[in-house]
């Protein structure tokens, strides 16, 4: 949720994030899908009354918390029929996914938008504690 507008490159592809540790990394996020929401979400935010401020994303009254995500997660999972949703459960998903599709708990030798580290878990061991078969 600390991402500003200068921790986005929409040309290679990547955020600047802070991990586990407070340890910098690039996120790529790579699929074109992506890329071009990133870019639509940034062209309406340069509209939105809070645009001056430096944070990526935005909400009604300024800057988009944490406490922010949690409560829209839970009104839209409510929605959706998804009761008590809440955003560690999409990490468990994103690694129930990524086994069940073959993905491995190491980290591949050149950066994808679909591996362990991009749910910011350690590469190894990473996935099998959410993973239920």
């Amino acid at each position: 949720m600390d991402l500003t507008t200068s921790d986005v490159d929409l040309d290679l592809a990547v955020l600047l994030v802070l991990g586990k540790g407070r340890r910098e990394r690039t996120l790529p996020f790579g699929r074109a899908a992506a890329a071009l929401a990133l870019d639509r979400y940034l062209r309406v935010r340069d509209r939105h009354k809070h645009a001056h401020l430096l944070w990526l994303w935005l909400g009604r009254k300024g800057r988009f918390t944490a406490w922010g995500l949690v409560q829209m997660l839970q009104r839209r999972g409510e929605e959706a029929g998804l009761p008590n949703l809440h955003p560690h459960q999409l990490r468990h998903t994103f690694c129930h996914q990524w086994l069940a599709e073959g993905g491995a708990e190491t980290e591949p030798p050149t950066p994808a938008p679909a591996t362990p580290t991009a749910a910011s878990h350690p590469p190894t061991g990473c996935c099998s504690r959410h993973y239920t078969p």
